[in-house]
């Protein structure tokens, strides 16, 4: 649709934002919805230039759900694609929470952190000195931590913030960190341990969005824990001390598409039951298509 025919169409629609019927004005609403990310910097415009509150909470709300059907449109496209990055997809759920993140900050954060892992490699590094090698940048350097359960918050599973703060989830941690060692070609990758989220290191580097990451499982790191590494016989201490259930899955490696889905569930278990806790519900749909 042309520029012009977007900017006509909105105009007009705009013009009957204070419609006082509401069975009218919901046809309105979701026309604007609808009209979606073209309309934003001009529905921002008309709010900084809105003095009636009606009006403006009208604004607000068709703003709000032009970003939620943003997310679900890129979460979706990121699905179909292969996701192969799944920092991009941690990025599109941290919208949710923070629609106004500094993308450019976050991205030069990023790269500044793999930067500075990238000068203390080298290719003479065994597998546990490169991750002694990412823990000291990671944990040391700058300083990330992990976050106790008891105080855990939607905060905590946004990447901007965790940027920011320095504080995460174990699997917000952990996405970062697995994204910063894929970055530079270390096959480090998500593990779906029930009650926490874990690393592996493996013997090789293959990934898809569904399929298992290849390769023989070296060793183990906790993100939430300054990266401290572990064997598979400690996991089943864990396990077997916290009573949880024995299985495979406790020790194997994940694809992109699982960690997504259990950053999702993570992140609805510390959002109270609210309209974003249902958005978050209809989010993993779009993993059962």
């Amino acid at each position: 649709m042309a520029e012009s025919l977007q900017l006509s169409e909105f105009n007009a629609l705009i013009s009957l934002l204070d419609e006082p019927d509401e069975l009218l004005y919901s046809e309105i609403e979701l026309n604007l919805i609808q009209g979606g990310m073209p309309y934003i910097s001009h529905l921002e415009e008309l709010l900084g230039n809105t003095l009636d509150s009606a009006t403006y909470a009208r604004i607000q709300f068709i703003i709000h759900n032009i970003r939620i059907n943003e997310v679900f449109v890129q979460l979706g496209r990121w699905i179909r694609e292969g996701g192969n990055n799944v920092l991009e997809a941690f990025l599109y759920i941290s919208k949710l929470e923070q629609p106004l993140m500094n993308y450019e900050k976050v991205h030069q954060d990023l790269s500044r952190l793999q930067h500075d892992v990238w000068l203390e490699m080298n290719e003479n590094l065994t597998a546990i000195e490169q991750i002694k090698v990412l823990n000291q940048v990671f944990f040391l350097n700058h300083q990330f931590k992990g976050v106790a359960p008891k105080d855990l918050s939607p905060a905590h599973f946004c990447l901007s913030n965790i940027l920011e703060t320095k504080c995460g989830s174990p699997i917000g941690l952990g996405i970062i960190y697995m994204h910063i060692a894929q970055s530079l070609k270390i096959p480090v990758f998500g593990v779906n341990l029930a009650s926490n989220f874990l690393l592996a290191y493996t013997e090789s580097y293959t990934q898809t969005l569904k399929l298992l990451p290849s390769g023989k499982v070296l060793f183990y790191i906790n993100p939430n824990k300054e990266g401290v590494m572990f064997t598979e016989e400690e996991i089943k201490l864990f396990v077997l001390h916290h009573q949880l259930h024995n299985q495979v899955s406790n020790y194997t490696p994940i694809s992109n598409y699982l960690v997504i889905f259990r950053l999702i569930n993570d992140l609805m278990s510390v959002h109270p039951e609210n309209i974003k806790s249902e958005i978050l519900k209809t989010l993993l749909d779009l993993f059962s298509e």
